[in-house]
């Protein structure tokens, strides 16, 4: 594990410590609850223990209609995000790149 963690590090240049703590040294994964209302989205990690830190994407139709896209930086328990406008119809990670659940 520590020959694979050094050599990741040396290809991407940065320490990733965290990561590989995060991701493959911790059991679970992020239990999410997404909510949007006038102008915010609020991202929520409801798993016991520390917060995960992640990328997340985001995706809604504005109040015209119009398809909207963001991609938000989570760290905390609650990440809120403005936006312009209404939210309708929000997919959360629309990509399917993170392994999380939702929260129930």
């Amino acid at each position: 594990n520590a020959d694979f963690t050094a050599a990741v590090e040396k290809s991407a240049g940065v320490e990733l410590d965290w990561f590989f703590a995060q991701w493959l040294d911790r059991i679970g994964c992020p239990v999410l609850k997404v909510a949007s209302g006038e102008g915010t989205i609020v991202v929520e990690q409801t798993q016991a223990g520390e917060p995960y830190r992640f990328w997340l994407g985001l995706r809604w139709q504005d109040e015209q209609g119009k398809a909207q896209g963001q991609r938000v930086r989570v760290e905390g328990k609650e990440t809120r995000v403005v936006v312009a406008g209404g939210v309708k119809e929000l997919q959360v990670d629309p990509a399917v790149e993170l392994l999380f659940r939702v929260a129930r």
